[in-house]
């Protein structure tokens, strides 16, 4: 039994995907995940070109197209190759459009172009970019900083000098989103084509600003996303949750602090609550229950509870969750803050999703992911 009051919400995920990837020859892809301090969103790094060089690229689990901005952060590179109008691959991408280009040939400019319209995660700004495709690697785990096998990637080159909001909120050094959603064009679904791996994924979110992490990734009426720090409730459930939540807490004396702390809607000071390891700040439980009571995530403290000073000295923790809007397109979605050192498995293939819960609770962290190790 928890040492702490357990609160329950009842959802069903239909998720998606994304970053250890396992390849046919038995060898181990991953890319490091970084959080952003200023924003609080994530970036992984992938290698992109010939020669091949280092790309920080804003993650998102749930985009349908990779973009890269390409005026100011993609040089030449010999395995460059754009995708034309009126081809069988420009159409199967649906919206698109035929451009032509005035300047010198260059990513992102050519004539005849297929032309195709990445968005913005965050900000839901979207634009017309080339589509164009190009040499792609990974990280090989059993050599520790070293790329993995090439394969050719399929993604939407980006004049950000004509497009400058397409880069506007995502985490900090961004040059483009990785889309790791479930759809034909996906990342991860290119990826797994490309080494004609199944479709199996797995992500683990760092909490830390400065310890990198290695790994991977998520829709529905409840969605997962790593490009909201927080997660969103529509305004009921989460009143249902604070009502909830609220109650239990006074089981163990701790006090509100009035007003909480926006965006949240509650908070308790922080000399009231004392660390309890996985549960540090000992507070209620939420047990995020799927399709039966024997199918349950578990967050504990240090992921249901933000630590918030502001510049009038206060210091707290406030319930990590805010609200999404009386009639939200999505009711539930589970933000970054809530999916830190969770390991997350996605078998798309089977449209299962595997969880650890918090690996506080097991002694280590996200960020101490160990490369060394093959799985």
């Amino acid at each position: 039994m928890s040492p702490h009051p357990i609160i329950i919400l009842t959802f069903f995920v239909v998720f998606f995907s994304f970053f250890v990837l396992q390849s046919t020859r038995a060898q181990t892809l991953v890319t490091p995940i970084r959080k952003d301090k200023s924003t609080n969103l994530y970036t992984l790094s992938v290698y992109l070109k010939t020669p091949l060089q280092r790309s920080k690229l804003h993650l998102d689990l749930g985009s349908y197209f990779p973009w890269h901005d390409c005026a100011r952060h993609y040089s030449s590179s010999s395995s460059y190759r754009p995708i034309h109008g009126n081809t069988p691959l420009c159409d199967e991408m649906v919206p698109n459009a035929i451009g032509n280009c005035f300047e010198p040939a260059r990513p992102g400019c050519a004539n005849n172009s297929c032309g195709f319209y990445p968005e913005n995660p965050v900000t839901r700004e979207s634009s017309l970019g080339d589509l164009i495709e190009d040499k792609f690697a990974l990280l090989l785990q059993r050599k520790q900083g070293q790329p993995g096998p090439v394969s050719k990637l399929l993604l939407s080159c980006v004049n950000t000098t004509i497009f400058s909001k397409l880069l506007r909120g995502l985490a900090g050094g961004s040059v483009g989103v990785a889309s790791l959603g479930r759809y034909n064009h996906s990342l991860p679904a290119q990826l797994s084509k490309s080494f004609s791996s199944p479709q199996i994924f797995a992500v683990c979110l760092p909490s830390s600003v400065k310890d990198p992490a290695i790994d991977d990734l998520g829709l529905g009426g409840v969605k997962i996303s790593s490009s909201k720090p927080y997660s969103e409730l529509q305004t009921s459930i989460l009143q249902a949750l604070t009502n909830a939540f609220v109650k239990e807490a006074g089981r163990l004396n701790l006090s509100l602090i009035q007003p909480a702390v926006k965006p949240f809607k509650v908070c308790y000071a922080v000399d009231e609550k004392q660390g309890s390891g996985a549960g540090d700040p000992s507070v209620p439980t939420i047990d995020l229950v799927l399709q039966s009571e024997q199918v349950f995530w578990r967050i504990h403290g240090s992921n249901s509870m933000v630590r918030v000073r502001t510049k009038n000295r206060v210091d707290a923790w406030c319930l990590g969750f805010v609200d999404g809007g009386d009639a939200p397109r999505t009711s539930i979605i589970i933000g970054g803050h809530q999916l830190e050192d969770n390991l997350l498995q996605f078998d798309l293939e089977r449209g299962r999703l595997g969880f650890s819960s918090s690996l506080v609770v097991r002694g280590t962290t996200c960020s101490n992911f160990d490369k060394s190790t093959n799985s």
